[in-house]
């Protein structure tokens, strides 16, 4: 197409902005790919993203609950962002690095990242989660997921307060654990398991 449709806007100088990749659009890269922003981003479910690596950048990051602020990841986004385009030659991203400045806001019962019901294993190979704080926003019975074969979980330098009031229990799928460097403070979950 004449026109990517890939755009960084702003109702305000210098902030407010969002980082938007609309319908339809195509973005690959041969090695890593970072989409960043001081703000939002929002990626449209119909876009294809394809690069060995890709880092996810903003203040905050959502999973499975509608924030107006940063990003929001719903495990079908997740898939779309990691699934490679094999009609183009392009592998499954094996590599995944979320980052929020602020805080990563589990809601409900939300699953960051699926297990492959072929292998019975996470479907994502590295997921890197880089925050001062995951909290949670589930109610009492609600058990959330992060799921990857080798999980890092990376904190701040200094450490930051969390505000959750969740209730629910939080599920780490992973082969093999990193904690560390920093300062991660987790919130909101009545009960955390490593499987």
């Amino acid at each position: 197409p004449s026109q990517v449709p890939v755009s960084l806007t702003s109702s305000a100088s210098p902030l407010p902005s969002t980082l938007i990749v609309g319908a339809q659009a195509r973005v690959d890269a041969g090695g890593s790919m970072v989409l960043a922003n001081g703000s939002n981003v929002s990626l449209d479910g119909t876009a294809a993203f394809g690069a060995p690596a890709i880092s996810l950048a903003a203040p905050v990051i959502n999973v499975g609950g509608q924030n107006p602020n940063g990003i929001t990841l719903t495990s079908a986004l997740l898939a779309m962002l990691t699934a490679g385009d094999p009609n183009r030659g392009i592998a499954p991203t094996s590599q995944l690095a979320l980052t929020a400045g602020q805080a990563i806001n589990v809601y409900g019962g939300a699953a960051l990242g699926a297990i492959d019901p072929a292998r019975g294993q996470p479907a994502i190979g590295q997921l890197t989660l880089v925050s001062p704080v995951i909290q949670g926003w589930g109610a009492s019975g609600d058990i959330a997921a992060i799921s990857a074969r080798q999980l890092n979980l990376v904190g701040a330098v200094a450490p930051v307060a969390a505000v959750a009031s969740g209730q629910g229990a939080l599920m780490l799928n992973a082969t093999e654990l990193t904690v560390g460097p920093g300062t991660l403070n987790f919130a909101g979950f009545s009960g955390i398991t490593l499987a």
